[in-house]
């Protein structure tokens, strides 16, 4: 049965009760409306961020990609996160992948090695979201103590 707003409906329902057939006549009035599918966003930005900006060797830094639509600021959920992190020589040293929580937030974590090479390190994040893809970018630094 298609139920329409403002219109009424009658719907019959037969089972089996105590060994006997009991048909159930219902008459109801549908006043609402359908609800709205949730909107997707059109244009939205990604903030790539890291909790310091410089670390030293057998440290962890912790990476936060933040995504939020452009028009009202609303926290972007349940986008696909692609993270890169690339050596100050440009060579990939790194790769995470995740989805946002409902803050439009998801935090990946990076280990500085000892061998790892001092300077700066970018760090390059694609979000996407149905048929919207963005990037952002930052970065931070390994110095020996």
């Amino acid at each position: 049965m298609t139920i329409t707003p403002s219109t009424r409906h009658t719907a019959d329902f037969t089972y089996t009760m105590l060994g006997r057939d009991v048909t159930l006549v219902v008459n109801f009035e549908y006043a609402g409306s359908d609800p709205e599918p949730p909107v997707e966003p059109t244009v939205f930005y990604v903030k790539v961020g890291t909790d310091k900006d410089v670390y030293s060797y057998n440290s962890q830094v912790y990476i936060t990609v933040m995504v939020k639509d452009n028009p009202g600021e609303a926290f972007v959920h349940d986008a696909v996160i692609s993270v890169t992190i690339e050596y100050p020589l440009g060579d990939m040293v790194a790769s995470y992948d995740g989805l946002t929580d409902s803050g439009g937030t998801v935090t990946f974590s990076y280990r500085v090695m000892n061998k790892s090479l001092e300077g700066n390190y970018e760090v390059k994040a694609e979000a996407t979201k149905g048929n919207i893809t963005k990037t952002g970018s930052g970065a931070f630094t390994v110095k020996r103590k």
